[in-house]
């Protein structure tokens, strides 16, 4: 299955360079839901996002798409998101796809469910 997952402002923004972790805005309650949503789960996000965060978020299986090579060992790397989505999509376990916007678009078709708020 594939959940994407985004939080977004009324004119569709969903993030923003001029911040610490690349979120516009801080909303507790948000980021309380997207946590209890992705705990234990399998998340999957952009290099840029990946690298605006930091790190791997905490009890969480972390997929960065990259088209580079990455020297993280906490994080499993994937080079083609098109293999990885399929291999989801027939699967029972979750992909919860985080962002950013070029990985969204890109996984929109493959999407069986949108998380948005």
């Amino acid at each position: 299955m594939i959940s994407i997952i985004v939080a977004m402002d009324q004119s569709g923004l969903i993030g923003s360079d001029n911040s610490k972790n690349g979120i516009p805005w801080s909303n507790k309650e948000d980021l309380q839901h997207f946590k209890e949503t992705t705990v234990g789960q399998t998340i999957l996000m952009g290099r840029t996002t990946y690298e605006k965060i930091g790190k791997p978020l905490p009890n969480r299986k972390t997929i960065v798409l990259s088209s580079m090579t990455m020297d993280d060992p906490r994080v499993e790397v994937c080079h083609n998101l098109e293999e990885l989505l399929e291999k989801y999509k027939a699967s029972k376990d979750t992909l919860y796809i985080c962002g950013g916007s070029s990985v969204y678009k890109q996984a929109m078709e493959y999407a069986d469910e949108l998380i948005i708020s």
